[in-house]
Protein backbone atom coordinates (compact mmCIF):
# COMPACT_ATOMS: atom_id res chain seq x y z
CA UNK A 1 0.00 0.00 0.00
CA UNK A 2 2.63 2.70 0.84
CA UNK A 3 3.98 1.97 -2.63
CA UNK A 4 1.31 2.28 -4.20
CA UNK A 5 0.29 5.55 -2.04
CA UNK A 6 4.03 6.85 -2.73
CA UNK A 7 3.12 7.31 -6.51
CA UNK A 8 -0.08 9.32 -6.08
CA UNK A 9 0.75 12.74 -5.66
CA UNK A 10 -2.69 13.76 -4.06
CA UNK A 11 -2.01 10.48 -1.02
CA UNK A 12 0.38 12.04 1.52
CA UNK A 13 1.69 9.17 4.08
CA UNK A 14 2.55 11.10 6.99
CA UNK A 15 5.57 9.35 8.94
CA UNK A 16 9.19 7.80 8.21
CA UNK A 17 8.79 5.45 4.75
CA UNK A 18 11.77 3.53 5.30
CA UNK A 19 11.63 2.89 9.10
CA UNK A 20 9.96 -0.57 10.55
CA UNK A 21 6.92 0.05 11.18
CA UNK A 22 3.01 -0.81 12.68
CA UNK A 23 0.73 -1.73 9.56
CA UNK A 24 -1.03 1.95 10.55
CA UNK A 25 -0.94 4.23 7.34
CA UNK A 26 -1.97 7.58 8.36
CA UNK A 27 -2.53 9.92 5.58
CA UNK A 28 -3.45 13.62 3.98
CA UNK A 29 -5.44 13.97 0.59
CA UNK A 30 -4.18 17.15 -1.08
CA UNK A 31 -6.16 19.19 -2.91
CA UNK A 32 -3.97 21.51 -5.30
CA UNK A 33 -1.96 23.34 -2.80
CA UNK A 34 -4.35 23.04 -0.21
CA UNK A 35 -4.96 19.44 1.70
CA UNK A 36 -9.03 18.13 2.21
CA UNK A 37 -10.13 18.81 6.00
CA UNK A 38 -9.25 15.56 7.84
CA UNK A 39 -12.45 16.26 9.30
CA UNK A 40 -14.24 15.93 5.76
CA UNK A 41 -12.23 12.74 4.91
CA UNK A 42 -13.34 10.94 7.86
CA UNK A 43 -16.82 11.91 7.16
CA UNK A 44 -16.50 10.87 3.43
CA UNK A 45 -13.96 7.83 4.28
CA UNK A 46 -16.28 7.19 7.13
CA UNK A 47 -13.51 6.96 9.86
CA UNK A 48 -10.85 6.46 7.20
CA UNK A 49 -8.37 9.09 8.42
CA UNK A 50 -5.71 5.95 8.75
CA UNK A 51 -5.72 3.42 7.52
CA UNK A 52 -5.10 -0.37 9.69
CA UNK A 53 -3.90 -3.09 7.31
CA UNK A 54 -4.71 -5.88 9.85
CA UNK A 55 -2.62 -9.22 8.80
CA UNK A 56 -5.74 -11.50 8.76
CA UNK A 57 -7.30 -9.12 6.47
CA UNK A 58 -8.47 -10.34 3.13
CA UNK A 59 -7.17 -9.75 -0.15
CA UNK A 60 -10.16 -8.30 -1.32
CA UNK A 61 -10.55 -5.44 1.52
CA UNK A 62 -6.85 -4.63 1.10
CA UNK A 63 -7.91 -4.01 -2.48
CA UNK A 64 -11.35 -1.85 -1.24
CA UNK A 65 -8.83 0.34 0.47
CA UNK A 66 -8.38 1.89 -2.79
CA UNK A 67 -11.13 4.18 -1.70
CA UNK A 68 -8.87 6.44 -0.47
CA UNK A 69 -7.46 6.45 -4.21
CA UNK A 70 -10.97 7.54 -5.46
CA UNK A 71 -11.20 10.07 -2.54
CA UNK A 72 -7.71 10.92 -3.92
CA UNK A 73 -8.85 11.90 -7.26
CA UNK A 74 -12.05 12.92 -6.43
CA UNK A 75 -12.96 13.46 -3.26
CA UNK A 76 -13.20 17.42 -3.46
CA UNK A 77 -16.27 17.34 -5.76
CA UNK A 78 -17.95 16.29 -2.69
CA UNK A 79 -17.00 19.47 -0.81
CA UNK A 80 -19.66 22.17 -1.74
CA UNK A 81 -23.04 21.90 0.31
CA UNK A 82 -24.54 25.29 -0.84
CA UNK A 83 -27.54 24.28 2.30
CA UNK A 84 -25.42 23.94 5.53
CA UNK A 85 -21.48 23.52 4.89
CA UNK A 86 -20.86 20.87 6.92
CA UNK A 87 -19.39 17.57 6.07
CA UNK A 88 -21.92 14.82 6.63
CA UNK A 89 -23.94 12.31 4.67
CA UNK A 90 -26.35 13.89 3.03
CA UNK A 91 -29.37 11.80 4.81
CA UNK A 92 -27.93 12.67 8.22
CA UNK A 93 -26.41 11.03 10.52
CA UNK A 94 -27.51 7.45 10.76
CA UNK A 95 -29.86 5.80 13.47
CA UNK A 96 -27.38 3.82 16.26
CA UNK A 97 -28.14 0.26 15.43
CA UNK A 98 -29.62 -0.13 18.67
CA UNK A 99 -31.41 2.56 21.70
CA UNK A 100 -31.13 1.71 25.38
CA UNK A 101 -34.97 1.56 25.19
CA UNK A 102 -35.14 -1.40 22.79
CA UNK A 103 -32.40 -3.35 25.67
CA UNK A 104 -34.18 -4.71 28.21
CA UNK A 105 -33.98 -8.06 30.78
CA UNK A 106 -36.61 -10.81 30.11
CA UNK A 107 -38.24 -12.71 32.70
CA UNK A 108 -35.37 -15.04 33.35
CA UNK A 109 -32.92 -12.01 33.82
CA UNK A 110 -30.70 -12.40 30.77
CA UNK A 111 -30.44 -9.67 28.64
CA UNK A 112 -32.56 -9.27 25.48
CA UNK A 113 -32.09 -6.48 22.62
CA UNK A 114 -33.08 -7.21 19.08
CA UNK A 115 -30.39 -8.80 16.98
CA UNK A 116 -29.74 -6.75 13.81
CA UNK A 117 -26.70 -8.21 11.35
CA UNK A 118 -27.11 -7.33 8.12
CA UNK A 119 -24.20 -7.23 6.31
CA UNK A 120 -22.52 -6.82 3.10
CA UNK A 121 -20.03 -9.30 1.90
CA UNK A 122 -16.83 -8.98 0.14
CA UNK A 123 -18.52 -9.36 -3.03
CA UNK A 124 -20.17 -5.90 -2.59
CA UNK A 125 -17.42 -3.97 -2.74
CA UNK A 126 -16.73 -3.49 -6.43
CA UNK A 127 -20.60 -2.54 -6.69
CA UNK A 128 -19.67 0.46 -3.83
CA UNK A 129 -16.92 1.18 -5.68
CA UNK A 130 -18.50 1.52 -9.47
CA UNK A 131 -21.15 3.61 -6.62
CA UNK A 132 -18.84 6.18 -5.78
CA UNK A 133 -17.68 6.48 -9.21
CA UNK A 134 -20.99 7.87 -10.42
CA UNK A 135 -21.63 9.75 -7.69
CA UNK A 136 -17.97 11.32 -8.74
CA UNK A 137 -19.09 11.54 -12.23
CA UNK A 138 -22.20 13.42 -12.05
CA UNK A 139 -20.37 16.56 -10.17
CA UNK A 140 -18.75 19.37 -10.95
CA UNK A 141 -15.14 18.91 -11.90
CA UNK A 142 -14.14 22.45 -10.16
CA UNK A 143 -15.08 23.76 -7.09
CA UNK A 144 -14.63 27.14 -6.17
CA UNK A 145 -12.26 27.86 -3.84
CA UNK A 146 -12.16 31.65 -4.73
CA UNK A 147 -12.64 34.47 -2.08
CA UNK A 148 -14.98 33.71 0.82
CA UNK A 149 -15.13 36.83 2.54
CA UNK A 150 -13.73 36.19 5.95
CA UNK A 151 -11.21 38.20 7.42
CA UNK A 152 -7.41 38.06 5.98
CA UNK A 153 -6.37 36.48 9.12
CA UNK A 154 -8.40 33.23 8.66
CA UNK A 155 -7.16 33.39 5.18
CA UNK A 156 -3.38 33.20 5.86
CA UNK A 157 -4.21 30.14 8.29
CA UNK A 158 -6.68 28.36 6.23
CA UNK A 159 -4.89 25.09 4.50
CA UNK A 160 -8.05 23.74 3.35
CA UNK A 161 -10.28 24.05 0.30
CA UNK A 162 -13.91 25.95 1.18
CA UNK A 163 -15.95 26.78 -1.19
CA UNK A 164 -17.68 29.94 -0.71
CA UNK A 165 -21.34 27.69 -1.57
CA UNK A 166 -20.31 26.45 1.50
CA UNK A 167 -20.42 29.44 3.96
CA UNK A 168 -23.37 31.42 5.23
CA UNK A 169 -25.20 33.76 3.12
CA UNK A 170 -23.92 37.14 3.35
CA UNK A 171 -27.43 38.49 4.50
CA UNK A 172 -27.61 36.90 7.58
CA UNK A 173 -29.45 33.92 6.56
CA UNK A 174 -29.64 31.47 9.26
CA UNK A 175 -32.41 29.08 8.31
CA UNK A 176 -29.50 27.46 5.83
CA UNK A 177 -27.73 25.99 8.85
CA UNK A 178 -30.73 23.69 9.93
CA UNK A 179 -29.44 20.51 11.06
CA UNK A 180 -30.46 17.00 10.43
CA UNK A 181 -31.14 14.71 13.39
CA UNK A 182 -30.81 11.32 14.30
CA UNK A 183 -32.80 9.38 10.84
CA UNK A 184 -33.09 12.25 8.96
CA UNK A 185 -35.17 13.59 11.66
CA UNK A 186 -35.30 17.61 11.75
Amino acid sequence: MLRRWDNIPAIEVLGNHQSRRLSIISFRIRYGARYLHHNFVVAVLNDWARINLNYFISPATANYIAAVQLIAADGYRLLPDPHTGLWHHRDGPPCPRITLREVAYGPDGNLTYPSRHGRAGEEAFASYLRQARAVFSALPRYIDDGPTGLSPEFETLRWFPLPPACLPAQSGDVTASTEIGCCGRR
